[in-house]
């Protein structure tokens, strides 16, 4: 006869199992930033044959109203809220197209990824497929109201846009959108997104041109891996071009502008091939790889002026963590990513975003990019924002939360801001009233090709979130 550990084990690991086979079922869907539509669908007839409530709007924010366990209608209405919408982050040279494929998915030592041709879209899909399998469970729960938002990696537009109406009648808010399992998350940094282009006048040039290309820097998500000291292979390339005086015809790479790149590429004519070659060979020290290739045709390289502001722009906007925030010093106050540089003939363009806490903080940052891109002759092309969410550490529903936990892990969870942009700055001020936290399960690497979610944390992600919605519906 099995032991209680036994059985329990083969619970756990019967749950994460069927979890998974979700994720996979749902992940097979497109679904990037905009183009969220399938999955909504797809969502909205599971929910329906649960016998739930369902509602969609213009750009397919899903929201599904569930009743609550007889006797227990009286409970506190409880919103479990995730995003449908990942980030595409595409390894080179996989001709993944995210429009198109949807996610690959593996186990491995511990861990759900990718097939590595892409980002695994466990942000936020992973926790959103947990509550869907414990919805299905046999428990004790007050009225619940399923809210999946749509373009949450843009400025967080689907949560922007959602009728206030959505929220009536919500008492609590629990976001899935976190990335630790021991962790509960009460206030998160504001964004800004800039679109930088500058106008580029080229020369033919005879001389012999390669094309140099930096890879497997590790990548990350531009909030929680911000503060890791990553290196930006962007503004690595640049510096190098810089130091060794080569002319450039092009200058690529990243992915998002909300994830750190990990890889950068140009086409280049180098004045002395030799020293640009010595200068490469410090890549692989820094954790990259460096390949340089050439090419079989002349090409056309930016002029001498073109060329030394387009440089003194990549390398005077700032980057990395700005700041700390002084009453949580492991959380950074401000920061900024280079997540992304475009060459078209005649035109390149810079995706840098922002991030910073409080708001003063943020614009200020802003503003300093401003003024660096008129030094360098670029012009704005987008700029787009939300703000931060002040929440407070006394939060009583984290209070709550983290003593659920203890009871069953021996510990209380952290309870802390993040520098990240999360929905509750966009969904709390619609109705002030609601009490929200934000939980999640473990996932590293997130907005990357290494994107990984822990198995281990799954089942402690839907105990968790069992226990309070349990916790709430007896007492309120």
């Amino acid at each position: 006869m099995k032991s209680q550990q036994e059985a329990d084990i083969m619970e756990l690991t019967q749950m994460t199992r069927e979890i998974i086979q979700q994720f996979r079922t749902l992940s097979a869907i497109p679904h990037p930033s905009g183009r969220e539509a399938g999955l909504a669908h797809a969502l909205a007839e599971i929910f329906q044959s649960m016998g739930g409530t369902v509602q969609t709007d213009a750009l397919w924010n899903l929201r599904c109203d569930f009743p609550a366990t007889a006797g227990l209608e009286q409970a506190p209405c409880v919103c479990i809220q995730g995003h449908l919408d990942m980030v595409c982050a595409t390894a080179p040279g996989s001709h993944y197209h995210p429009d198109q494929d949807g996610i690959v998915c593996r186990t491995e030592d511990g861990w759900l990824k990718s097939d590595g041709r892409s980002s695994l879209g466990a942000d936020n899909l992973l926790a959103g497929s947990a509550a869907l399998w414990l919805l299905r469970q046999r428990f004790r729960h007050g009225p619940i109201r399923l809210l999946f938002t749509t373009r949450e990696e843009r400025a967080l537009d689907g949560a922007k846009a959602l009728d206030p109406r959505w929220l009536d009648g919500v008492h609590y808010l629990i976001n899935t959108d976190g990335f630790q399992e021991n962790r509960i998350i009460v206030g998160s940094a504001g964004g800004c997104y800039q679109i930088w282009t500058r106008t580029m006048e080229t020369a033919p040039d005879p001389r012999p041109a390669y094309r140099v290309a930096l890879s497997g820097f590790p990548g990350g998500h531009s909030g929680s891996d911000i503060g890791k000291g990553r290196i930006n292979p962007l503004r690595l390339l640049a510096a190098l071009l810089a130091e060794t005086d080569a002319d450039i015809a092009a200058l690529t790479g990243g992915s998002a502008m909300n994830a750190i790149p990990s890889e950068a590429a140009a086409v280049v004519v180098p004045k002395d091939l030799d020293r640009f070659r010595k200068a490469l060979d410090r890549v692989p020290q820094l954790g990259g790889a460096v390949a340089l290739t050439p090419l079989a045709e002349p090409v056309a390289v930016w002029t001498p002026v073109d060329r030394q502001s387009a440089l003194d722009f990549l390398l005077t906007l700032p980057n990395g963590v700005l700041a700390w925030l002084p009453e949580w010093p492991k959380v950074p106050a401000c920061s900024a990513n280079l997540g992304k540089v475009e060459w078209k003939p005649g035109v390149l363009t810079c995706h840098l975003f922002l991030r910073g806490a409080p708001q003063e903080a943020l614009d200020r940052t802003a503003r300093g990019c401003h003024l660096i891109a008129d030094r360098c002759g670029f012009a704005l092309s987008q700029e787009v924002g939300y703000p931060p969410w002040d929440g407070v550490a006394d939060n009583p529903l984290a209070r709550r939360i983290s003593a659920l936990w203890a009871k069953r892990n021996g510990t209380p969870m952290e309870i802390t801001p993040v520098h990240e942009g999360l929905e509750p700055s966009r969904l709390i001020p619609k109705h002030p009233d609601i009490c929200a936290v934000i939980i999640g399960t473990t996932i590293l690497d997130a907005h990357s090709t290494h994107e990984r979610a822990s198995l281990e944390a799954i089942p402690h992600f839907v105990h968790l979130l069992k226990d309070t919605l349990e916790e709430i519906a007896l007492h309120g």
